[in-house]
């Protein structure tokens, strides 16, 4: 896939709707955004908006019903489920609020699992997923269960695991809302120093302070997206 500078993800006109019963319930109406490739975003909006839905969508984890999705500049809403999975396996990155860490493998072991499936030869596995836990300051516990680990900790080995393949988007839905607020704050600067680093961050939240620190808020509201109004997004400080 050729690698547009301008935009990682863009969508057009998108909309998902969901059918309960008779009932068609639109979760998603008209959503259209872009995305800039090393910036950091927020997605914030009150429960049921619609956050998690776009979210998905964005990381091509669910298809829309209406609507266009570019990646990198290309046009992958009517792609086959086995080219989505290629491309979630390249080149995005998923941090979710459970941790979904395998509890039977160790840590380095969830960590080159997820290298194995994004297709790393077997030469260099080892060593990115190493990069990745140290990066995450992670790499002493490499060798330790998840059961073994404290909450902000598993965290820690998720977005090692996320990131360990080098992603051109991560997205991170709720990352510290299961953790208390030390740990939370340690997630939050380790995700803006990756960030720093090139890498392009959404992020969904309620947490109004994490929100505060993206370059940009996009709002969500009962399916549709609403721009940041123009006194919040000039009140933001530069991190650069």
């Amino acid at each position: 896939m050729s690698k547009q500078m301008g935009c990682v993800i863009e969508t057009r006109g998108l909309a998902k709707e969901y059918r309960m019963g008779s009932v068609t319930v639109e979760a998603l109406r008209e959503a259209t955004l872009s995305i800039e490739t090393g910036s950091c975003v927020a997605i914030t909006g009150p429960s049921g908006a619609g956050k998690s839905t776009l979210l998905s969508l964005l990381g091509l984890l669910d298809r829309p019903t209406r609507g266009t999705i570019l990646f990198q500049g290309e046009d992958v809403s009517r792609h086959s489920d086995a080219v989505l999975t290629r491309l979630r396996a390249r080149f995005i990155g998923y941090v979710f609020q459970q941790f979904h860490l395998v509890p039977v493998l160790k840590v380095l072991d969830n960590v080159l699992l997820q290298l194995e499936f994004a297709g790393v030869p077997r030469s260099r596995r080892r060593q990115m997923a190493l990069e990745a836990l140290e990066k995450v300051g992670m790499s002493h516990r490499a060798n330790h269960y998840p059961r073994e680990l404290s909450g902000g900790e598993r965290q820690r080995v998720a977005i090692a695991r996320a990131i360990a393949k080098r992603p051109s988007l991560l997205l991170a839905d709720e990352p510290t809302g299961n953790l208390d607020s030390a740990n939370g704050e340690r997630i939050l600067d380790l995700l803006l120093t990756l960030n720093r680093e090139g890498t392009t961050l959404v992020v969904v939240t309620h947490d109004p302070h994490i929100a505060a620190q993206m370059q940009r808020t996009i709002q969500v509201r009962d399916g549709r997206l609403v721009s940041e109004p123009a006194s919040v997004a000039q009140g933001r400080v530069s991190r650069r």
